[in-house]
Order: C-alpha cells, then structure tokens, then sequence
C-alpha cells in the first residue's frame, strides 16, 4: 500500500454481499487478503490525465509497479536556440624537470571559465600542489591514473571568476620529469561543471601505437577532454597526436615523457563514445577522458498541466533547438519503465524529423536522460504528429523538473514550425502504467466461476476509453468508449482449483476532473451469483 504515493486510478473495495463464500476463495487487494471482510482502503495506481495498465510480472503484491504520468502543455512560445558547448579560451604547456613548472601567460577572454591542467608525469610521483598567480582560484584534483612504475597522469581544475592572464604553477615533493598542459574553457555550467553520467573521469591504460577510453554522457552540449601520458624506454618519446575527429590543444613531450590534451564539441548524448591518441612508435600509456557541460537555456516559459487559453507557434530553424520544461516537481516522483508520447501540431518546409531529448532538470543542471529518439516524419502541411520512446524507470527529485530538447539537425536545410495552444495543443507526456489491481486466488479444490459488471456510474463523460479486464486468459469484461458504456458485463471465466485470476484496468480522460464507476465481481461455484465482490473505480 506504501509503494504508490501518487493518484490516478483509485479503486476503493468492499464486500456487498458474501454469502457461504468458500474459505478456499481470497480476494487479495495488494497483498492484503480477506474472506467477507471489508476493505476499505484505498488503492493508488499512478497519476495523471492518461495511461494504459499491464499486468505485473512479479508474485508479490507489495513489489506491483505503477507510474507517474502526466502531460504538459506547451502554453508560450518555447525557449529556441542553438545548443552551445563549451569553447577553448587559451591554452599553454611546459615541459621540464625538477621539483615545480610553470605555464606562463594563460590568457583567458572570459569569466567563469573552468581551467583545467593536465600533468603527464614519468613515474609515479603525484602532484603536491596546483596554484596561480593574481587571485587565488580554488583547485580540486579531477582524475588521477598510474600505469605500472612507468608513467601517470593527473588532471586539475578550478573556476575563474574573472577574464584575466594568469601563471599557472605545478608543484612536486620531490623532483621528477613532466608536462603541463593548462587551458581554459568557456560556457561551462559553473554550477555542475562535468556531465553528471561521469562522477569522476573514466581512465585507461596500455601500451602499443593507438591508446583510447570510451565515455557515455547524458547532457546534450558537452566538451569531451582528453589526456595523456606516453613514455618509451629511452630515446626521445613521440609526442602524442590527436584522434579522429579530435583537435590538439598542446602536444609536446620531454625527454621519454611524451605528454598531450585534445578535445571535442558536441550537441548530442554520446553512448560508449571513444576519446583516442596515436603515436608514431609504441608507447606505454595512461590516460583520461572527461566531458565538461555546456549551459542550457534558463526556463522562460513552462509547460502546464492546464490545457492553454490562447495559442501561437514558433520556428526552429536548422541547427537550433526548442525547450519545453514541466513545472518543477513538488514532491520526488518515480515514472516508471515504458512509452513516453510527444504531440506535436507542426509543420516543416520540406519533410523531416526532429531529434528529442527527455532530460531531468535541476536547476540549469542536466542530471539523468529520461528517453531519447526522432520524430515521427513531419509534413510540409500543418499535421498532428505523434511520436513515442521508450524510456526506462526514472526518478525525478523534488524541486525539479523535465525538460524536452527538439533540436532540427544542423545540415538538414528544413526550417520546423510548431504550433500550441486552443485547437492545437503540443504536449509531452510521461508513462502511465497501471497494473492489476485485484487478484482472486483459489487455494480449493473446486473451481469458480467469475464474472464482472457495472453497478452504477457518474461523470464518466471525460473518459476517452477505459477498460476491465479479467486476467489469464484476458478477456475485457467492462468497456467504455467517449463517455459511454458500450460493455456493461463480461463473459464468465472459470477460476480453477488453485489458481488465481487477475482484475487489470486501462483508463484515459481527456480533461481534468472526477469520474467514478462502480464494478461488482460475480463469485459462484455454479450458474447462480454466491457471492459478490465491489469495487469503485475512480479516475481522476
């Protein structure tokens, strides 16, 4: 009963009439069982406007999964822009050897820039100390790799305030060979710095001509880094070059110490994605590979619950992308695994489809991906276009929010046009799953027959359709279509000596408000009623 904190579907159960009822028979509500005992209690199964039910895959009532959907509506002019990743803003590198070094000169164009130093050392003493000239930035330690006794690498970093020239300074206890790579990076989310999928960075190490790491991020504008320490047994050590599709930011190398960093922009979610160096003789190697996050647009206007007053459009020409966030989130919420929809009324100057992101917001700081894909095709006249993906289970803290991000590919030469509001409602919305909500066990030898119907019912006019099932095999024993009964009773199933039956529920409304249905179940060793079991249906 705990596990469900939010509402859809509530359905209140009670006995109305249990006559010689069978001890062998019990009539479980989410692992509460009874034999002609009133429940009143009452069952939450999701919340939202919409949805769709399946039946659990697990035994146990108390582990019965529900969802948490709900629909937001675009009710303004969408927040459109071109999602900017972080830039490089200056970069230096020295090589030396002894106790300290200093990269001189640093100039940065910007304020709030993240200055990340990489330090390739041979051997493996660590860094003591990172400091600077003019105010002092606060420097944290970021990654941290030693291969064997040949070779490591470390990488720092700090925010800096302000525009400025700085001397950036590394320090050892002792002395040692090394290479310091310092650089700026501009467009940085200062208040979460790194993609949220890397709590640190992920690290590597080898030997040969080729040396890589894979990463996997969830913000869709980041700056992937890579960082490097090669070493060869003696003789002058290559200086490492960048990978494919990569750009060098400092290369160089010092005595058998070949040290380098390098990076990449990009404006989507990277899965397994690979960060790589080559040198032109084999090397031993440790490396790391990093991804720093770009800001996103600040909410401007939010999606909504309430179905919009007024209407509009907006355009989103290629290269750039739209935002619809949801509210935040007053409470922490679970959507659980399945089918999110987006909706949109759109249209496109030659045919094409949109990439969509699903991110958990809090504050400007990305911090999970909720789902991923493309649009359906849209049309070159104004259509209805409806698209779903599939998202596995996600939480959404209190206080935050989701956003949607529609980018048109840049390249694509279609300018998108999507239309909201009264008529023409662009929405997205989260899973709605809905499982049984009753299970009918028969621990006896003899079998049962079971029926379902309807009693009563009020304000049923905002259900688009709902539908009762009796479960294993399936059969729809209760249907109701744009607001009316088109089924009011079931076929009647056997519930055979021990075994169990399931009640499942698909409901959808289109409007906001209260509708409640009341069902019986019809419990008989034979052809005549014995015993019947209520429920009341709300859908809300």
């Amino acid at each position: 009963m705990g596990k469900c904190p939010h509402s859809m579907v509530v359905v209140v159960i009670s006995i109305l009439l249990a006559v010689g009822l069978s001890s062998a028979i019990a009539v479980e509500e989410y692992g509460c069982s009874a034999a002609s005992t009133a429940q009143a209690s009452p069952i939450t199964l999701g919340t939202g406007i919409a949805g769709s039910s399946s039946v659990s895959s697990t035994w146990d009532y108390g582990d019965v999964t529900v969802g948490a959907g709900l629909r937001f509506n675009e009710i303004a002019d969408a927040t459109v822009s071109a999602l900017a990743p972080p830039a490089i803003d200056g970069s230096g590198v020295v090589s030396a050897t002894g106790t300290s070094a200093t990269v001189v000169g640093l100039t940065t164009s910007n304020a709030d820039d993240l200055i990340y130093v990489s330090v390739s050392i041979i051997g493996t003493d660590s860094v003591s100390s990172v400091t600077n000239s003019g105010t002092a930035l606060t420097w944290s330690q970021r990654g941290a790799l030693t291969d064997g006794s040949d070779e490591r690498i470390e990488t720092w970093w700090a925010i800096a305030p302000t525009a400025d020239t700085r001397d950036i300074t590394v320090s050892f206890a002792s002395s040692n060979t090394f290479i310091v790579v310092a650089f700026g990076i501009s467009g940085v989310n200062t208040d979460e710095p790194f993609d949220p999928n890397l709590g640190s960075p992920v690290t590597g190490s080898g030997s040969g001509t080729t040396q890589s790491v894979t990463l996997s991020t969830v913000n869709p504008n980041d700056l992937l880094i890579g960082a490097i320490a090669v070493k060869v047994p003696s003789g002058g050590a290559p200086a490492p070059s960048a990978g494919t599709g990569y750009t060098t930011i400092q290369s160089t190398n010092e005595t058998t110490l070949g040290g380098a960093a390098e990076y990449k922009q990009v404006t989507s979610p990277q899965t397994s994605t690979t960060i790589d160096f080559s040198t032109s003789t084999s090397v031993t190697w440790a490396m790391i590979g990093d991804a720093v996050q770009g800001v996103l647009p600040s909410v401007s206007s939010n999606t909504d619950l309430a179905d919009p007053a007024s209407s509009g459009s907006f355009t989103v020409a290629a290269g750039s992308s739209a935002f619809l966030w949801s509210p935040t989130y007053s409470s922490a919420a679970t959507i659980y695994s399945g089918d999110w929809t987006l909706d949109l009324w759109a249209s496109a100057t030659s045919q094409g489809s949109m990439d969509v992101l699903f991110l958990v917001l809090s504050g400007d700081s990305v911090i999970a991906l909720a789902a991923s894909g493309s649009t359906e095709a849209i049309p070159t006249s104004k259509s209805e276009v409806i698209s779903t993906f599939a998202a596995p289970e996600t939480t959404v803290p209190s206080g935050d929010r989701l956003l949607a991000v529609l980018t048109n590919p840049t390249g694509s030469g279609i300018t998108f046009t999507i239309y909201w509001g009264t008529g023409q409602v662009t929405y997205f919305e989260t899973t709605s799953d809905y499982d049984y909500v009753l299970r009918l066990i028969n621990s006896g030898l003899v079998d049962y027959s079971v029926s379902l119907s309807v009693y009563s019912y009020s304000s049923i006019g905002r259900i688009v359709s709902m539908t009762v099932y009796l479960y294993s095999p399936s059969t729809a024993e209760i249907v109701i279509a744009d607001g009316d009964v088109t089924q009011s009773s079931g076929a009647t199933m056997t519930l055979s000596a021990s075994s169990t039956l399931y009640v499942q529920i698909q409901a959808s409304a289109n409007a906001h408000g209260s509708s409640s249905v009341v069902v019986y179940v019809s419990i008989s060793p034979g052809t005549n009623p014995f015993s019947y079991y209520v429920m009341d249906i709300t859908v809300i």
